[in-house]
C-alpha cells in the first residue's frame, strides 16, 4: 500500500521539529488549541463543572428540592406540568418543542415546568419515574395524572384539558 499522498498532505507537520527551540511556532499552535478546546467546552450553558444552567422560555426549572416544594406552595389550585428529562435523552428532545408550544397556548391553564433527573434522581424516583421522558400533573400538592414516554401532542393536550 503507497501512502506518499498521506506525506504530500500533511508535509508541514513533518517538517516541524518539536525539540528544535529556534522554531516554537509548533508549541504555539498546541497552546492555542488546547485554550480553544478547553474554552469551547465551558459554553454559556454549563459550568466548568459541568452542572447544566439552561433556561427556558415559559418553563420554570426546578432546580432542588426548595424550588420543588416552594413550586407545591405557590401553585395553589392551577395545575402544575413538570416534565422530567435528561440533557443526553433524544426522546426528551423531541418533546421538548411540543410541550413547549402547549405551553404557550396553554398557559392559563397550567403552569409548566422542568425537573433535570440527572440533578434530582431521588426527586424524580418520588413523583414515580421509571424512565424519561415523564410529565406529571400536579393540582393541590397531589399527583392527578402522569404520561410515561413520548407521545402524540394531542395525549398532553387532552390531559391538561381533563385535569
Amino acid at each position: 500500500m503507497h501512502f506518499g499522498h498521506m506525506r504530500r498532505y500533511c508535509y508541514k507537520f513533518y517538517r516541524f521539529n518539536l525539540t528544535d527551540k529556534s522554531d516554537r511556532c509548533p508549541l504555539k499552535f498546541i497552546i492555542v488549541v488546547i485554550i480553544l478546546l478547553v474554552s469551547a467546552s465551558c459554553s454559556d450553558n454549563q459550568t466548568a463543572v459541568g452542572v447544566s444552567q439552561k433556561t427556558y422560555d415559559h418553563f420554570k426549572v426546578i432546580r432542588n428540592e426548595n424550588d420543588f416544594k416552594l413550586m407545591l406552595q405557590t401553585s395553589n389550585d392551577k395545575l402544575s406540568v413538570i416534565e422530567l428529562f435528561a440533557e443526553w435523552c433524544d426522546p426528551c428532545r423531541i418533546l421538548e418543542p411540543i410541550l413547549l408550544s402547549i405551553a404557550k397556548e396553554h398557559s392559563d391553564r397550567a403552569v409548566f415546568y422542568k425537573l433535570d433527573v440527572d440533578l434530582n434522581r431521588e426527586m424524580a424516583f418520588n413523583l414515580g419515574m421509571k424512565g424519561i421522558p415523564y410529565v406529571v400533573f400536579i393540582r393541590n400538592e397531589a399527583i392527578v395524572g402522569k404520561i410515561q414516554g413520548l407521545r402524540p401532542r394531542i395525549d398532553y393536550i387532552k390531559m391538561i384539558k381533563s385535569l
